[in-house]
């Protein structure tokens, strides 16, 4: 049986916060989840000495808070920028390096639900300071992609990538009155974005000093 979250009124008039709040509620009650699991397997493991009732060694008990740990941040930055996009300002730490990755793997994992695909080649550049409040740009693009994906019946082609100096985020996708005020919302929001003309290809130059290749 699947569960359907209600997404709030104040939300539904943005795609990609409808989209993806849902995703971000089910992910953290799943977190919630596996720390209670974490907890109760440490406290099995205190009562029994560190015998053999544990089902964990210390090691994997370690590795496994220290991902949920990661996974919560994530989780936590994501929120807070969809609300930012929202208009409710709650993000408190506006600039987050890997926003980016962790806006566009919680999209792709929510496009997958919708039998969509968003692949995603490689590690996502990093977001460097003074961008904007430091959402703008990764709910953005993150919404562009969105409806782009959307847009057609076959996995996106799209890239973002170093070009002339720049950052060039490209994408093939019909035009649709969604997407062209998903961009132009962009564009009004970070004004430092350039539309380049193609007939061929949906092409945006972001400057060179906003993002950070990933190792």
């Amino acid at each position: 049986m699947v569960t359907r979250l209600k997404v709030p009124k104040i939300a539904q008039n943005d795609p990609l916060v409808a989209a993806l709040l849902p995703r971000v509620i089910e992910r953290a009650a799943t977190l919630t989840r596996q720390l209670h699991r974490t907890a109760e397997t440490m406290k099995t493991a205190r009562l029994a000495g560190e015998g053999g009732a544990a089902t964990l060694s210390r090691g994997d008990r370690t590795a496994e808070v220290e991902s949920a740990l990661d996974s919560g941040h994530a989780l936590g930055w994501v929120l807070g920028a969809l609300s930012s996009a929202s208009g409710t300002e709650i993000l408190l730490e506006r600039h987050e390096p890997r926003g980016l990755e962790y806006m566009l793997e919680i999209l792709a994992s929510q496009l997958d639900t919708e039998g969509l695909a968003l692949p995603l080649a490689g590690n996502a550049p990093l977001l460097e300071a003074g961008v904007g409040q430091g959402w703008e740009l990764p709910t953005g693009i993150a919404r562009v992609l969105l409806l782009a994906t959307r847009a057609g019946d076959a996995p996106l082609s799209w890239g973002l990538a170093p070009h002339d100096g720049g950052w060039e985020l490209w994408y093939d996708a019909a035009r649709s009155r969604g997407l062209e005020r998903a961009v132009a919302e962009l564009l009004a929001r970070l004004p430092a974005i350039e539309l380049r003309a193609d007939p061929s290809r949906n092409r945006l130059r972001l400057p060179g000093d906003w993002l950070l290749a990933s190792a």
